[in-house]
């Protein structure tokens, strides 16, 4: 059991079935039993309606009914009041700010470019490398030696021209499937057959 809705038990008895804890003053981590309330979903929606708490409003209205047309709108505003207040992210506020420079400084923002890139994973500090040392950083070693890690847009480019880029050969070679019989070519084949195919054996 969550902590706010432990805490309004403690004080207010049982909470009736499928209804919510609100906070009143909007504070999620106040958690002080007079700032409870016990609410149905609906009113609990209403009520951060009312607030201007979009986003909380659009949370609830979620698990009430998720085809609503309305949730889309609630995003909408809540995005809108965000920027107004000051506090979205992409306003490059201050803690925002930090943490990109602290990217930069350590040398771990993605916008450093490829060489960056190159000499992290070279040097074995590339947070790839730390996904799957079974297969991820022999399969990554292998490409940084071959020079064949797709890191630069001309790499990619040279890769299309000459007709070696994996898409092209995916797209140009026709597979069947052995389940369901479909004969396709591109990633839709791979994507929702073979394997994935939910279809008998023909």
């Amino acid at each position: 059991m969550r902590k706010h809705r432990k805490i309004y038990e403690e004080h207010y008895g049982s909470i009736p079935k499928d209804w919510d804890i609100h906070h009143n003053d909007g504070n999620k981590k106040n958690n002080h039993w007079s700032n409870l309330e016990a609410l149905s979903k609906p009113d609990h929606y209403q009520r951060h309606l009312e607030q201007g708490d979009y986003g909380a409003a659009q949370a609830v209205l979620i698990r009430i009914d998720k085809t609503h047309e309305d949730i889309s709108k609630l995003a909408r505003l809540a995005q809108k009041k965000r920027v107004e207040e000051g506090t979205h992210p992409w306003l490059g506020g201050k803690i925002q700010s930090e943490v990109q420079q602290k990217r930069i400084a350590n040398g771990t923002h993605n916008f450093l470019g490829p060489e960056t890139n190159r000499k992290r994973l070279e040097d074995g500090t590339h947070q790839f490398l730390k996904l799957d040392k079974t297969w991820h950083q022999k399969h990554m070693h292998k490409q940084i030696k071959n020079n064949t890690w797709p890191l630069t847009a001309e790499l990619q480019k040279q890769r299309l021209a000459d007709g070696t880029h994996n898409f092209i050969k995916m797209a140009a070679t026709i597979h069947t499937c052995p389940k369901c019989g479909k004969v396709g070519k591109g990633s839709p084949m791979f994507r929702w057959h073979f394997d994935k195919c939910r279809k008998d054996s023909i």
